[in-house]
């Protein structure tokens, strides 16, 4: 009985002492995962890349909008420099290349009052040297560079008018023809143009000349009535016109100005569309001409310019005193 008794008390205690040490090892285990974890958490946030919030961000674009305006800054200063050595052609190459970087609304207001102010000097100069041309290329390059400025294709297309090749004014008419403010005009300016190219005067032979001064003088009138003597300038891109005769005639003298070159240097004049200018049997409806006093004395009251006479094929017969004009082809 004593070994059976014995035995059995040996059995309980192992029992007993295998369940306390599963107890005690399921207690144990929690501690040391959560240890392990915190560390692994810990070490995740020193390796991940600051995030930037609050004051940070705004200091940061702060800074990038600053730099902005300082490089903005310098590109009108350079303009400015460019214009006062009277370098125009780089001046406009800056200013396109200032327009790109443009981002505000005050930005592009400045940069367009710079381009106003840049345009009418480089014109001036241009009128001074007698180059019309360029000054159409200078309005071109506007028109392709920057085509959100609509009055930009309007100069384009009245210097075009003016210098009588008005086939060229109509590409520049078209795209602004919908514009809520220049629309208008645009429009009548297209039909005009179109009406004139449907013109079919009488095929001239030859008119005759007088001279003055080494210069040839031509008979000429102004809406079909009024007679005017007109010397013929085939370097004048513009027909010239004395102010007194447009008054009389009723003629607006103070609206629209443009740059001419004289003896003086370049200077601002009016200019009006004449009705209608006749030289012999020719006539042209519609025509520019500048409202100037040339001074040339012996009764001339202007220049025959070459946006008249481009209209036709001419020759002047100096042996018969005589031009002839001809109808191009």
């Amino acid at each position: 009985m004593s070994r059976i008794f014995s035995f059995l008390l040996f059995f309980v205690g192992l029992c007993a002492g295998v369940g306390l040490g599963w107890w005690l090892r399921d207690g144990q285990v929690p501690a040391v995962q959560v240890s392990a974890t915190e560390g692994q958490a810990s070490e995740g946030v020193f390796l991940r890349e600051p995030r930037l919030t609050g004051s940070a961000v705004t200091d940061r674009a702060g800074s990038g909008e600053e730099s902005q305006n300082t490089d903005f800054e310098t590109g009108l200063s350079q303009i400015r420099d460019l214009v006062a050595r009277q370098d125009f052609g780089q001046a406009m190459a800056q200013l396109f290349t200032v327009a790109e970087t443009a981002s505000t609304f005050e930005q592009r207001s400045r940069l367009e009052v710079m381009l106003a102010d840049v345009s009418d000097q480089y014109a001036r100069v241009l009128a001074e040297q007698g180059q019309p041309q360029l000054l159409d290329r200078h309005y071109e390059e506007i028109t392709l560079r920057l085509p959100e400025l609509p009055e930009y294709y309007m100069k384009l297309a009245e210097l075009r008018i003016r210098m009588g090749n008005r086939d060229a004014a109509l590409a520049p008419l078209a795209q602004i023809q919908n514009h809520p403010a220049l629309g208008e005009k645009a429009r009548k300016l297209l039909a005009e143009a179109e009406a004139s190219g449907r013109q079919q005067d009488e095929l001239l032979a030859d008119i005759p000349l007088d001279t003055y001064g080494g210069q040839y003088i031509i008979s000429a009138r102004i809406d079909g009535q009024f007679p005017v003597s007109l010397m013929i300038d085939t370097g004048a891109a513009v027909t010239i016109i004395d102010p007194g005769v447009l008054r009389r005639l009723g003629y607006d003298l103070g609206r629209e100005k443009a740059w001419f070159s004289t003896a003086n240097g370049a200077v601002a004049a009016p200019v009006v569309e004449l009705g209608h200018l006749a030289v012999g049997g020719a006539g042209i409806d519609d025509v520019w001409v500048g409202a100037l006093a040339i001074k040339a004395g012996g009764g001339i009251d202007g220049l025959l310019g070459m946006n008249f006479l481009r209209r036709y094929q001419f020759r002047i017969d100096q042996d018969q005193q005589r031009l002839h004009l001809e109808y191009q082809r």
